[in-house]
């Protein structure tokens, strides 16, 4: 209790300081008074200014401190870098096919490797996600080569991970699957080559796959960014000081703002519950340029794969195409807006709101360019969700491998590279992610519905008071 009662400024211990020790000696204080003691004497070194100030730097220095101190026990990781050189051309589809959904799945997964304890409680794309941001996969330039020519391109593969062991080893597994992939692609090149002049040898490849970098044990960690963890909590120190200091000084307006606030939250939480969940699935597809650079004789294929595709998405994704989904009797989509609206209405709205293609890569204007893209979908249902991205997906390749079947039939007799296309029209075609069933909802966000309904809670606190007067002074 002494201890409380030199809390208070000076000059009151000054001058009730003897009396308040006699009293102490007389008395048995209990927890109840001590609470008092010490909240008046927070109150009286607020009013006071200078206490004030020293209380909001002292909550936010201790702000600081809890944070650094935090920053040390987050998890360090290692982090383990290979360098691989590889053909300018399989340079983007390494990247994707590195980052895909079905790669991280794979190594996620993998029993021998063991990454992600925490996956038990987690979902699989949550995990998924958690990996893709330890993940850097990108494209640098690899030492210039001692025959003169220039730099060359090559793919940079880091991985940061708790257990430095398993950081090499999942270096190691995507740079292999790099060189060995862009291996066989070489070698179906080959076999292409053959089928066409079996006489004469093919050209060898323009670079040759090979780990120029291994994937080493790293020695050292990349820990926490601790500067940012201070400086977080020197924020947040600040804030509730703040936050303090006027609970103190006017503990009923602050009282009353507490009420709106939570009020707000809650009116806006309901709402949001009010408003049905949305899932959304995502699958992703990539089309390889052809294993030549010789094109088949004809107009159609003057134009690029990226533009080819525009025309093939316009098609499949039609009113009547869309109409012909929503109808399906396994997914009998948007049963209340089409007791209200015309179909072409709702496929429409389906077309511009829940579905979205967009590309990962955008194609580059030559007709040997590579791209991919993703399909999204969003439903309430997450079965059908997923059941529609499915239908987009078979209905854009389908439409896509009609295209290339009527070019082709347009190619002039005895176009051998035609012919060659003809028997491997589906081989450049690649299912990079499946569609996705969503476990989660993606909307409404409950959380940020809740932060605003707090926010305007918050405001109608500060104006109604001021309004209130107004009115009174104009009455």
């Amino acid at each position: 209790m002494r201890l409380a009662a030199n809390l208070y400024p000076r000059g009151w211990r000054e001058r009730y300081g003897d009396e308040f020790d006699a009293l102490l000696e007389d008395y048995e204080p209990s927890w109840r008074e001590f609470r008092d003691v010490m909240g008046g004497a927070l109150k009286m070194q607020i009013k006071m200014g200078t206490g004030y100030l020293r209380m909001v730097a002292a909550l936010a220095v201790t702000g600081a401190i809890i944070a650094g101190a935090a920053s040390f026990l987050a998890p360090r990781k290692y982090v383990s870098s290979a360098v691989v050189l590889v053909a300018p051309r399989y340079i983007e589809p390494s990247v994707q096919g590195l980052l895909s959904r079905t790669m991280l799945y794979t190594l996620v997964f993998d029993t021998t490797l063991n990454l992600y304890p925490e996956k038990v409680r987690l979902t699989a794309d949550d995990t998924i996600a958690k990996m893709r941001r330890d993940l850097r996969v990108s494209r640098v330039e690899a030492p210039a080569p001692p025959d003169g020519r220039g730099p060359e391109p090559a793919l940079s593969i880091s991985f940061a991970y708790p257990d430095r062991v398993k950081a090499r080893a999942v270096v190691d597994r995507l740079a292999s699957e790099v060189v060995n992939r862009s291996i066989s692609i070489d070698s179906d090149r080959a076999m292409m080559w053959q089928e066409l002049w079996p006489h004469v040898p093919p050209p060898a490849p323009g670079h040759e796959a090979q780990i120029l970098v291994p994937g080493g044990v790293p020695g050292k960690f990349s820990g926490p960014n601790r500067l940012a963890f201070v400086a977080v909590g020197l924020g947040a120190g600040l804030l509730l000081g703040v936050l303090v200091a006027f609970a103190v000084a006017q503990p009923k307006r602050m009282l009353w703002l507490a009420a709106c606030a939570a009020g707000g939250a809650a009116v806006a939480l309901v709402a949001a519950f009010q408003i049905p969940d949305r899932y959304t699935s995502t699958a992703v597809i990539r089309l390889l340029p052809p294993m030549f650079p010789e094109r088949p004789s004809g107009a159609a294929f003057a134009a690029s794969m990226g533009e080819r595709f525009q025309r093939v998405q316009q098609a499949a994704l039609s009113r009547a195409n869309l109409a012909e989904i929503i109808q399906e009797p396994l997914l009998d989509l948007y049963k209340n807006d089409r007791a209200r609206k015309p179909l072409e209405e709702v496929a429409e709205k389906m077309r511009t709101q829940d579905l979205a293609i967009r590309m990962l890569s955008p194609p580059a204007a030559s007709p040997d360019s590579s791209f991919s893209l993703s399909i999204s979908f969003s439903y309430p249902d997450q079965h059908k969700a997923q059941r529609v991205v499915q239908e987009i997906e078979v209905k854009l390749l389908d439409r896509w491998i009609q295209v290339q079947e009527a070019m082709l039939r347009d190619a002039k007799p005895g176009d051998e590279i035609a012919e060659l296309s003809r028997r491997h029209l589906y081989d450049n075609l690649e299912i990079l992610d499946p569609a996705s069933y969503p476990s989660a909802p993606v909307a409404p966000n409950r959380s940020a519905f809740t932060t605003g309904g707090m926010g305007l809670g918050l405001l109608i606190g500060v104006l109604a008071p001021r309004l209130r007067r107004q009115k009174l002074q104009t009455a």
